[in-house]
């Protein structure tokens, strides 16, 4: 997993002189955000002042849909330029490099795409009709290039590059965007190349300069700031941005896998150790009859460690044979998984893991081969019961604890997730989840779908929305009223069926009307939140105010709703603004009455084959949306659950060492005891208070150090649960049964023996 995540982008020969600017938005109340992005405008200053660059590149995202003349194809790709191929190190296997990107209408395809589109024919100077979501033609691109297969991994995945002055041609269409905007950072990558011998404080200090002059006007809030993130600082990811163009494992979860891994490891060691001394009493004649017969003491030390590498080379093959087991498993955990994770071997991998192995023998032998090396053939060979194999107890019995503290933490943080995964599905989340059904439109028109469906007897509300609540990122824009600040808010495109759908509560104003079918936006309505944020006063007061919008429109503000969930239900309530915008619509959500399921997904599927018979039937339920929107829970849940059971089998396992040596040592006391009138239930509790006392003291360090982990996360979640006394008890309570099922297996077998048998073998 290591290996893979710092491969991102190695491909590149120039990747130590790569990076990429990224914006920091403060705002009046000194609250910092990060982004990937940054406004277009500071490109294409950089381009004309920064000596420090030797080439300087912008990119949008492109999610475009093309006809071929036999077929209409979805391509996922990026608007960008030529100075893109110098940067990230690309070559052209058809096309002119130099050229490929420098005019308007012009793409070029991956290696991949190309071959799907045109087979092995040269695809060079063919036209792709470019169309819009409602399916209007915008124009024509002409494939300039073909880039060259790749199998390295990047952060930056794509089917297709278009020309960046592709997008500045764009004016009167959908793909219009602000390009002009300081303040418009949510779409824009930019990329530079250093000249070799560069100066990263005269890089800071340049970019400094232009964020004073262009985006930090006194007054005026928010303000921006911009700094360069090293390319291979991206993958793994050392810091938290928002609108990056794909998703990046945090460094801190590598970091507590890799921790993860090695508390298990060095568990699983001392474990190790701690078996095989309280097997040192079976074991100790054996080391006595070898040093009389002439055995040095290397000798001994080589036989047990030897004997510990060759079970840890043979844990190694059972490992990878697991991993292989498990991977198809772990790949379903996520549909992203698969794309963020490639576990891959190689002979480098390979030899590291035996190293690794050894390595993990040799500490785990380490410990047993010195002392049993160290037994003196006359005390093994005349009196067992005086041996002291364990003479670090406190050692000894600190890890015991420490085993079992890390072991309620991992049984904590399950209950703990599984908790608020059930509570997020229940939630009152401030409109009506149940029984609607979200169908994908796949970049069709919406009326004619909603026509026909509506139509159907169990649908019982139809509207149009260009999102699923409560599941993903959405889209922002910038709202201004009068004089005011702007502020960033994110958006939801709605028709006007939409809240009475979905039972959103109108507490002011009025609801939309029929959709302008000239997409002219006159009104918008804005939750709670947003009137707050906005200083409107009252949701009363805001009506029939006016907005100005980054699109350059002012509309009008006819209605107030209650908060609800928007995104992810992770951090607080945002504040939304919902519009009528029809171009924007990307899902249909009917409410069934909920009888009949099978037959009215039967029915809409036969609807959607009459306006789309190439492209499957897309559908969720919400309920299912939002519980895959959340399954970050039940993904971690799953491996906190393996990783928390293998640490009870390793902390059972320690304990289980010491009990049989605790057992063969107190053998013969025992037996004694059971000879003078002790009774099998005084004995059990003479063996195992110790023991339970160790359980104990796990318990008080464990639970606080749980609680406060798991109260920490579940600050993230808006709609949360409660952690209290009752999962902290039921949680200790699990582990202390495991503790004595594992401690009575062997005091009460102790505890049962026949005294002779104990006796008369001393």
């Amino acid at each position: 997993m290591l290996n893979d995540q710092y491969s991102f982008d190695s491909y590149n020969e120039q990747k130590e002189r790569v990076f990429r600017i990224i914006t920091d938005q403060k705002t009046q109340g000194g609250h910092i955000s990060s982004f990937a992005t940054a406004p277009a405008n500071l490109a294409a200053q950089l381009k004309i002042e920064a000596t420090w660059a030797e080439k300087i590149t912008i990119i949008r995202r492109a999610e475009i849909m093309v006809n071929t003349g036999a077929e209409s194809v979805a391509l996922s790709g990026f608007y960008t330029d030529t100075d893109f191929f110098d940067v990230f190190d690309k070559q052209l296997s058809a096309g002119n490099i130099s050229a490929a990107l420098s005019e308007p209408n012009t793409i070029v395809l991956s290696h991949e795409t190309a071959e799907q589109l045109f087979g092995t024919k040269n695809p060079i100077g063919e036209l792709l009709t470019l169309e819009s979501k409602t399916g209007k033609a915008l124009g024509q691109l002409t494939i300039s290039g073909v880039l060259n297969k790749q199998v390295e991994r990047s952060h930056l995945s794509y089917e297709s590059l278009i020309s960046f002055a592709t997008l500045q041609s764009f004016t009167e269409n959908e793909e219009y965007t602000d390009l002009d905007n300081w303040f418009n950072l949510n779409e824009f990558w930019i990329y530079t190349l250093l000249k070799p011998q560069y100066d990263l404080n005269a890089v800071q200090n340049s970019l400094d300069k232009i964020a004073q002059a262009s985006c930090q006007r006194v007054g005026i809030f928010p303000h921006l700031s911009f700094n360069p993130q090293a390319l291979r600082a991206i993958n793994p990811a050392k810091i938290s941005l928002a609108n990056s163009p794909r998703p990046a494992i945090p460094i801190w979860i590598m970091y507590f896998f890799a921790g993860l891994a090695t508390i298990l490891l060095l568990l699983a060691c001392f474990n190790y150790a701690s078996l095989s001394l309280a097997r040192s009493l079976q074991r100790a004649k054996e080391v006595g009859i070898r040093k009389v017969v002439g055995a040095f003491r290397r000798q001994i030390v080589g036989q047990f460690l030897a004997e510990s590498i060759v079970i840890s080379l043979l844990a190694l093959v059972v490992a990878i044979g697991l991993l292989q087991l498990l991977l198809p498993g772990f790949n379903k955990l996520d549909a992203e998984v698969k794309d963020i994770f490639h576990f891959e071997f190689d002979t480098t991998i390979f030899v590291w893991f035996v190293v690794f192995a050894i390595s993990t023998g040799l500490l785990a032998g380490l410990s047993p081969a010195i002392i049993l090396s160290r037994f003196q053939p006359v005390a093994t060979l005349r009196k067992l019961a005086n041996l002291k194999v364990f003479s670090y107890i406190t050692i000894r019995k600190g890890l015991i604890v420490l085993q079992f503290a890390v072991s309620l933490i991992f049984i904590i943080t399950l209950v703990t997730l599984n908790r608020q995964f059930n509570y997020t599905m229940e939630a009152d989340l401030g409109y009506e989840t149940k029984n609607i059904l979200n169908i994908n439109l796949q970049n069709h028109p919406y009326q004619p779908f909603q026509q026909i469906i509506s139509q159907y007897k169990d649908a019982t509300a139809v509207s149009a929305s260009s999102m699923v609540l409560a599941t993903n990122t959405g889209s922002w824009l910038r709202a201004k009223l009068g004089k005011k600040d702007s502020l960033d808010l994110p958006y939801i495109a709605v028709d006007e069926h939409f809240i009475p759908a979905v039972e959103i509560k109108l507490l002011a104003g009025r609801n939309f009307d029929d959709v302008d079918s000239s997409h002219t936006e006159k009104s918008i309505i804005l939750n709670e939140t947003a009137v707050n944020k906005l200083r409107l006063g009252t949701p009363q007061d805001a009506i029939g105010q006016f907005l100005s919008l980054s699109t350059g429109r002012s509309v009008e503000i006819i209605g107030v709703v209650n908060d609800f969930a928007y995104m992810e239900l992770k951090g607080n309530i945002l504040p939304v603004v919902l519009r009528n915008v029809a171009n924007e619509f990307n899902f249909i959500n009917i409410r069934l009455s909920g009888f009949e399921t099978p037959a009215a997904l039967k029915y809409f599927e036969t609807a959607w084959k009459k306006i789309d018979t190439k492209n499957a039937f897309q559908y969720q339920f919400h309920d299912d949306a939002l519980a895959y929107a959340n399954s970050d829970l039940t993904i971690l849940g799953k491996i906190i659950g393996v990783a928390g059971g293998i640490a009870i089998i390793i902390a059972c396992m320690g304990l289980l060492g010491m009990v049989i040596y605790t057992t063969e040592a107190r053998r013969k006391e025992v037996s004694i005891r059971k000879v003078l009138g002790a009774e099998v239930r005084s004995l059990v509790f003479l063996l195992s208070s110790s023991f339970l006392q160790l359980m104990l003291i796990a318990v008080l360090i464990g639970a606080p150090v749980a609680y406060l982990i798991n109260n920490s996360w579940l600050q993230n979640y808006t709609y949360r649960i409660n952690l209290g006394l009752g999962i902290l008890s039921f949680s200790s309570l699990l582990l202390l049964g495991i503790a004595f099922v594992t401690i009575g297996s062997q005091v009460f077998r102790a505890a049962t023996a026949k005294p002779i048998t104990h006796l008369n073998t001393e």
